[in-house]
């Protein structure tokens, strides 16, 4: 679920003043969560709208996949995946809170 205030937030950091977009930014901040979730992430870490780093990477997303004709964009979507990297490196987000085993 995505709180009101949350929203307002997306909007702000993408500069959107009216409602109009809401619908398409809840489905992009659904679509971000489940990004994040695919890396191992854990949903209680991706509904953390508190957390500086989760809400910095949801709103990378966004910035990634809103809207048509934003030359940044690649940069944003690399962005993303950079920020999607280093929290499923992080023990703190990971699933049961602990770190990724690995060769």
């Amino acid at each position: 679920m995505v709180t009101m205030a949350f929203l307002a937030e997306m909007r702000q950091r993408l500069r959107i003043v009216d409602r109009d977009f809401d619908g398409e930014l809840r489905g992009l901040i659904e679509a971000a969560r489940e990004e994040l979730q695919l890396a191992g992430i854990s949903r209680k870490s991706t509904n953390n709208e508190c957390d500086a780093l989760i809400t910095s990477a949801i709103a990378t997303y966004i910035k990634a996949e809103f809207g048509l004709d934003a030359k940044e964009q690649p940069d944003y979507r690399e962005s993303f995946e950079m920020k999607r990297k280093k929290l499923a490196m992080s023990g703190k987000y990971l699933e049961g809170g602990g770190k990724r085993g690995g060769g």
